[in-house]
């Protein structure tokens, strides 16, 4: 303690009982350091008198506090990634009570931590980035998380707003989809708290084309008479990654009305497609027509000049890559439209003002301080080899979304795509965890059908048809579903792109990794997946042999720390000029060691 006054702290709280009498009033007795932090952070909060934002989520939080926190003008946020029960209070602490907004994030280590975390900030606007497969260590399985992240809903302020990326699948081990589970609960909280508004974006269902041009090609293609896809053009989007990965370009769609929601609140409720309001003749809700809608908003927050909604397309570029971080970039675009609504009290707003934090983003996307920060650092290494260094961290997802980026490296300029991968850690069941891992590889690259007529199959017969690459849709374009099947293929032909638009922006399947390099023994799980796999592999729709379509991927494990200085030796003698290397594993693993 003397010498954290030496050092030029201000005061000091200490739970040691030798200084429960002691007669420096800076240094203070307190029974619970981390409870007095919670109780000093908490009285912060309470008298802030500016808009309080927090933020938590599976993966993507830490990008998300940074992004908005840099967008919004006059804005205090959070140290670092100080985001447990000693760390945010440390933030609140540091923040200018002048400051417009409060940009705060919270993790979660342990049942209960996002609950303490929100009762402190109550916060105006909460945002949950993703819920996957994380600490489940310490929260059991995905159900588990699902429940730690969303209790941030009951301390969200009364007049407030949840925003949720609802892309991730949700499901528990018995295979029901939990989010329904949610549903329910918002539903009864939003009579208990009512929120004003709670936002689902279901970012996942985007259909990504490779460039602007084959985007556009897409729109142009169909006619009106033959559109088997134009309900979807809304949906529609490009992402484009600069030869290096190092910088991207996409756009996606968005309707403006989605950031209009004052309702007043008797009409208030949550329904997942809309809104609704109480009908006395039905005794039940009824969705609100959107001239309904628009009817019941008061003037002063009305911002369009009729009933009619716009559908508007957004491009970004951006030094952060991957489509992971376009998802945490529309989320975050997202929240500040409803901040900048939140705030406008004006007769005649225009778009302009509700785009002005966004204008803001887009600028700070292509800056130096997102350059510094972006965890994925882009650089030349051994024997003029190009090195993707994610060793921040890893999880499934994080996982996942980085074997993604890998697979758009053009071999038109690179020789060989490599895994380094580092084991994942803190997880519930981590050889399946890792085994998953193999899994996906398989299912991404190597075990598709690559005819563009076995795409479509009858699994019940002729009245259900199946997209292998879009999931199970019941499709109907008047009585013939045979004419459906043969539009869809011709769609199919005409545009190639089409064909995997779904999955384009996480996976581009035309670029398998070619080589897989493992360190520790769970990592090593992902090695031996893939060769089991290899062994007695089925395509489960035509039963054809995986020997047909075998992996054409080179496999190598390494112990973590028997074989340490047998890995460095094997990575200067194996890799290549032009080879592009991912490097990833838990922050436990260090693999910056091997670089």
């Amino acid at each position: 303690i003397d010498q954290a006054f030496d050092n030029g702290a201000v005061a000091v709280l200490t739970s040691d009982t030798q200084y429960k009498k002691n007669t420096n009033p800076a240094c203070i007795y307190v029974p619970s350091v981390k409870e007095a932090l919670i109780q000093i952070a908490t009285r912060i909060c309470d008298e802030f008198k500016g808009k309080k934002i927090l933020i938590t989520g599976s993966n993507g939080k830490t990008t998300c506090t940074f992004l908005i926190s840099h967008s919004l003008p006059n804005c205090s946020s959070t140290i670092g990634n100080f985001n447990n029960e000693i760390g945010l209070p440390l933030s609140v602490m540091q923040a200018d009570k002048k400051s417009d907004y409060l940009v705060l994030e919270a993790g979660a280590g342990k049942y209960g931590d996002i609950a303490i975390l929100s009762e402190i900030v109550k916060p105006h606007l909460g945002i949950i980035t993703s819920i996957s497969e994380s600490h489940t260590e310490f929260l059991d399985d995905l159900a588990g998380v699902f429940q730690e992240k969303t209790s941030m809903l009951k301390f969200i302020q009364k007049e407030g707003i949840l925003v949720m990326n609802c892309h991730d699948r949700w499901y528990d081990e018995s295979g029901s989809y939990i989010v329904e589970g949610f549903f329910e609960q918002v539903r009864e909280l939003f009579f208990k708290q009512s929120p004003r508004y709670v936002d689902y974006d279901c970012i996942g269902e985007h259909m990504l084309f490779p460039n602007e041009d084959s985007y556009k090609n897409e729109i142009g293609r169909e006619s009106d008479n033959d559109a088997v896809f134009k309900s979807r053009h809304s949906m529609m989007g490009y992402l484009n990654f600069s030869s290096d990965l190092s910088m991207m370009e996409f756009s996606y769609s968005y309707n403006e009305k989605e950031i209009y929601d004052l309702i007043p609140q008797k009409y208030q409720r949550f329904v997942q497609e809309g809104y609704a309001r109480w009908s006395e003749k039905e005794n039940d809700f009824i969705e609100l027509s959107e001239k309904e809608l628009y009817n019941l908003i008061p003037n002063k927050y009305k911002v369009f000049s009729n009933n009619s909604s716009e559908q508007k397309q957004e491009v970004f570029s951006s030094l952060l890559v991957g489509y992971h971080n376009m998802r945490n970039i529309i989320l975050v675009a997202r929240c500040l439209r409803h901040l900048a609504f939140y705030e406008n009290k004006i007769e005649d707003s225009s778009h302009a003002d509700l785009d002005r934090y966004v204008a803001k983003l887009k600028s700070f996307l292509l800056s130096d301080q997102v350059k510094s920060f972006n965890r994925s650092q882009h650089t030349k290494w051994l024997n003029g080899s190009h090195l993707i260094n994610d060793s921040y961290n890893a999880n499934p997802a994080s996982l996942k979304a980085a074997i993604g980026i890998l697979s758009h490296a053009s071999p038109k300029k690179y020789k060989r795509r490599i895994l380094l991968l580092g084991d994942m850690l803190e997880l519930n069941n981590p050889v399946e965890s890792h085994r998953d891992i193999s899994q996906f590889i398989l299912d991404n690259f190597f075990c598709q059908i690559p005819e563009i007529e076995k795409k479509l199959w009858p699994p019940k017969g002729v009245d259900d048809f199946h997209l292998y690459e879009f999931g199970p849709y019941n499709l109907s374009f008047g009585d013939d579903r045979r004419d459906t099947n043969k539009k869809i293929r011709k769609a199919y032909e005409e545009n190639p792109d089409l064909l995997n638009s779904y999955t384009y922006g996480r996976i581009n399947k035309k670029n398998p990794p070619d080589v897989l390099i493992t360190v520790g023994d769970l990592a090593g799980e992902i090695v031996n997946g893939i060769k089991e796999s290899i062994k007695d592999l089925y395509n489960s729709h035509y039963g054809k042999p995986i020997q047909e379509i075998l992996p054409n991927i080179e496999c190598y494990s390494f112990c973590s720390d028997k074989e340490e200085n047998k890995l460095k030796t094997f990575l200067n003698d194996f890799i290549q000029k032009d080879d592009i290397v991912l490097l990833k594993g838990s922050r436990g693993m260090q693999m910056e060691r091997f670089i």
